[in-house]
């Protein structure tokens, strides 16, 4: 049978563990946010794990305890948010609400503003993912097999339920997504990267930008051209 002191000291011993832990997934935590800003201002190339760790407060062997290499750092911090803000997020937290929105309007506007929210909370990781997207095939490839496996079957789905409904027009899927997904990163883009400065109205934005996608790919259609003016015939 245990002590009373025994007991005492099971009992220090699991709140010194639960402490551990926490500083441990702290650590984790700052090394993930550290290498997001790291990455973002230097590339995966130029962002050294001695400086991201400090960045982090702890020793560069604790990076290493935790992540092994700078590149399953990257796939972590980097790849796993990308995959948050292209789909996986909007689909987790939007999938149950979009059933209960009745016109293709709508649920793009949800989407948008869903993605646009995770963009403007996480500008960094959006800028080092879409650049390591451009520029390094190694970290392209299975990004583009996530998108292909994952994200294309569900949102085809939801295309198609929206032509079926006569909200969009007869068109091939991928078509339609990619139309919609290069406005949004676009936007994006220009709104977080190219120019951050300017005074952005993001809700008319994605008004207009939805307006716009609606009259190319939607059953809405625009309102026809007047006639031209009859050209008058020159006086002899």
């Amino acid at each position: 049978m245990a002590s009373s002191g025994d007991a005492e000291k099971g009992t220090r011993g699991g709140k010194a563990g639960k402490g551990r832990r926490g500083r441990v997934g702290n650590a984790r935590a700052r090394l993930l946010e550290a290498a997001v800003g790291a990455f973002a201002e230097h590339g995966y190339v130029g962002a050294r794990t001695r400086d991201i760790a400090a960045r982090a407060g702890v020793a560069e062997k604790t990076l290493f305890a935790h992540f092994g290499s700078k590149s399953v750092l990257f796939g972590e911090a980097v790849g796993a948010g990308l995959q948050e803000f292209m789909g996986d997020g909007a689909m987790r937290s939007l999938g149950p609400s979009l059933s209960g929105l009745r016109s293709a309007r709508e649920r793009l506007r949800a989407i948008a503003r869903n993605r646009l929210a995770f963009a403007a909370a996480n500008p960094e990781l959006v800028k080092v993912g879409l650049q390591e997207l451009l520029l390094d095939p190694s970290f392209r490839e299975p990004f583009k097999a996530y998108w292909r496996d994952n994200i294309l079957p569900g949102t085809r789905g939801l295309i198609a339920d929206a032509m079926a409904s006569g909200h969009l027009r007869e068109q091939p899927p991928e078509r339609v997504l990619r139309i919609f997904v290069s406005m949004i990163v676009g936007y994006i883009v220009t709104r977080h990267v190219i120019l951050p400065e300017l005074d952005w109205d993001d809700e008319a934005e994605l008004e207009a930008m939805i307006e716009v996608f609606l009259r190319g790919v939607g059953a809405e259609r625009p309102d026809p051209e007047p006639d031209p003016e009859p050209v008058p015939e020159p006086v002899p």
